[in-house]
C-alpha cells in the first residue's frame, strides 16, 4: 500500500519548564506538524510512505530531508523554496497548575505559498493507493487550501482510500471557514478522526456534550447515513486533571457499532503535544494491516500513551512494543 502523507513541517523551540524565553535560558529544538509527524512513525513501522510538503532550501530543510529519510519516508515529493522560511512554533513549557503555552509563527510560511499543479495531482492520484491529510493543511492559507481539495477530490474520482483527521487549530481559522472546507472532505473520505466537540461546534449536529457517549453515537450516525463512504470514525475523550495527569478513553466507529476502550490514566507525564497524532498514525497503520477494531483502537491508545512519555513532537516508539503493551501491566518482562 502506497500511502501520500500531505502537510507542513515546522521548527519547533521550547523553553525548559516553567522558564522564560530569554538570551541565558536553553531551548530544545525539533521538527515536528502533525502529518510530518504521522508519515514518520508510518514509515518507521515499515510502511511505503511519501511525504509531500514544501521547504525551505536551506541547511534547516536539508536537516529535515534528512530526517525523514532516516524513518525511511520516501522524499523525492518534496519541493523546496529559495525565498520564503520554514513555519515555526514556540513552546512554553508549564509545570503543576501552569499549562503549556504555544506561539505560532507560519502565516508566510513556505508552506502557505505553495500550490501543486494539475499535472503533479494527477500524477500523484495515479501513484498512490491513499491519501492522508488534516483540517491543518487546509486552514494555513485559502490558495494552498484549494489546491489540496483538489488534490483530495482526485484521489477520491479514482476511488483510492481517504484519511482525514480534522484536527482543528482555532489559531489558524474559525469554525464556519473550517465547516465549509470539511463538508467538501466528509462525501470523499474513507476513514474520519472526529470527536465529539467537531460535532456540537464544527458540523452543528448536536447541541451539546452533555452525555457524551450518547452524543457521540448520535453524531456517527447521522454522518455515516448521510456519508455512506466513510468506513471508520475514531476519536478520543481527554479528562485533564492537573497539567501533567489525564484520563484518555478511546473509541471507533464501524457498521453502526461503538468499540469504546478501557479509559487510561495517564500520570506525570513530560508531554501533550503530539500524542493525538501518535493516536492517529497507529490507528492508521492498523487499519492498513486489517486488524480488528478491538485491537486498533488498543494499538492507537498505546501509541497515545507512550507519546506522553517522550519530548518533542515525535517520538521514536516501535509498533512490536505497542502491541505488546497492557493498559494494567506491573510486571517485568525478563
Amino acid at each position: 500500500m502506497r500511502i501520500l502523507v500531505v502537510g507542513e513541517t515546522l521548527l519547533r523551540l521550547t523553553s525548559l519548564p516553567n522558564k522564560e524565553f530569554s538570551n541565558n535560558e536553553l531551548v530544545t529544538i525539533n521538527f515536528g506538524g502533525a502529518e510530518f509527524n504521522v508519515a514518520n512513525y508510518l514509515g518507521i513501522w515499515g510502511n511505503e510512505v511519501t511525504f509531500l510538503t514544501k521547504l525551505s532550501n536551506d541547511f534547516i530543510g536539508a536537516s529535515i530531508l534528512n530526517f525523514l529519510k532516516t524513518n525511511n519516508v520516501i522524499t523525492k515529493n518534496i519541493s523546496l523554496d529559495n525565498y520564503k522560511p520554514l513555519g515555526t512554533y514556540y513552546v512554553k513549557k508549564g509545570l503543576g497548575p501552569f499549562n503549556d503555552e504555544i506561539i505560532y509563527n507560519r502565516s508566510s510560511s513556505c508552506f502557505t505559498e505553495w500550490l501543486l499543479t494539475n499535472n503533479q495531482i494527477e500524477d500523484l492520484s495515479n501513484t498512490f493507493d491513499c491519501i492522508y491529510i488534516s483540517g491543518i493543511s487546509f486552514a494555513t492559507n485559502i490558495n494552498t487550501r484549494l489546491s489540496l481539495i483538489k488534490l483530495v477530490k482526485t484521489f477520491s474520482k479514482k476511488n483510492k482510500k481517504i484519511f482525514f483527521d480534522f484536527n482543528y487549530r482555532s489559531k489558524l481559522w474559525n469554525y464556519e471557514e473550517a465547516r465549509k472546507t470539511y463538508l467538501e472532505i466528509l462525501p470523499l473520505s474513507t476513514y474520519i478522526s472526529m470527536g465529539i466537540k467537531d460535532l456540537v461546534y464544527i458540523l452543528k449536529l448536536l447541541d451539546s456534550d452533555s452525555n457524551y457517549d450518547e452524543s457521540l453515537v448520535k453524531g456517527y450516525q447521522v454522518i455515516t447515513k448521510k456519508y455512506p463512504n466513510i468506513e471508520k470514525i475514531y476519536s478520543t475523550k481527554r479528562e485533564i486533571i492537573t497539567s501533567n495527569s489525564s484520563r484518555v478513553t478511546g473509541y471507533l466507529w464501524e457498521n453502526d457499532v461503538m468499540t469504546k476502550s478501557d479509559t487510561i490514566f495517564i500520570d506525570n507525564y513530560v508531554e501533550r503535544i503530539g500524542t493525538g497524532d501518535a493516536f492517529s498514525a497507529s490507528i492508521v497503520h492498523s487499519i492498513l494491516m486489517d486488524l480488528k477494531n478491538n485491537d486498533i483502537l488498543r494499538n492507537g491508545l498505546s501509541c497515545l500513551y507512550f507519546k506522553h512519555y517522550l519530548l518533542g513532537d515525535w517520538s521514536k516508539i516501535s509498533f512490536k512494543l505497542i502491541k505488546e503493551w497492557k493498559f494494567i501491566n506491573s510486571d517485568i518482562k525478563r
